[in-house]
């Protein structure tokens, strides 16, 4: 069998994380995924000895990986929690959107449906959630929370905006992402240390 041409692992993996965007680890067949990838099934098992898991796998750990990028990215340049959170809410939502609510998260689909039964796919699940967590919980921090109220506000914003992913895919409108923007900026500015002045400092 010819060797496959270079980059066809990329596409591969490309066409992947849009299928599982779109419609699930079940409706992501291998000769979809050949379709979609524009490469021949053969070099499909070729590069994925293991199969379908294998590149879902793969394919997962590229999504988290690019999430990741795109919230350093974002974040960077907000210097309140409420900017934080306000920020992230609204990238997923410009994203949910502009695919016309067929795009969503990846991730969060395939744990629905997969997770509990295929480690190795619940194991890269679970990493990609602790990696965006972790990305939020260091914005949060350089805004000035502590560590208790960065962790606690960057695990509600993330568990907000899955769960806001499904409600909107679902009713196919953005009002709950406009909902969990107002409950998590005022949770964000009740966590933001209170600034001591001098009027109020006892010498």
């Amino acid at each position: 069998m010819p060797r496959p041409a270079s980059g066809s692992r990329e596409l591969f993996v490309a066409a992947t994380s849009k299928l599982l965007q779109t419609r699930g680890y079940h409706g992501a067949s291998i000769k979809e995924i050949a379709r979609e990838a524009g490469a021949p099934i053969g070099s499909l098992y070729f590069l994925f000895p293991e199969g379908k898991d294998q590149l879902v796998v793969e394919a997962l750990a590229a999504s988290a990986d690019g999430v990741v990028a795109a919230l350093r990215g974002v974040l960077a340049d907000h210097h309140t929690p409420r900017a934080v959170v306000t920020a992230y809410v609204g990238v997923i939502q410009w994203l949910l959107t502009e695919t016309d609510y067929t795009g969503g998260c990846p991730i969060a689909t395939v744990a629905l449906e997969v997770a509990p039964h295929n480690i190795a796919i619940a194991d890269t699940i679970a990493a990609a959630f602790n990696a965006w967590t972790a990305e939020l919980r260091t914005a949060l921090r350089r805004t000035g929370l502590n560590l208790a109220n960065a962790k606690l506000l960057a695990s509600m914003s993330l568990a907000a905006v899955e769960g806001a992913l499904v409600i909107a895919r679902s009713k196919r409108t953005p009002d709950v992402f406009d909902d969990i923007t107002k409950g998590l900026a005022k949770l964000a500015d009740q966590l933001m240390p209170t600034k001591r002045t001098a009027s109020n400092v006892r010498l």
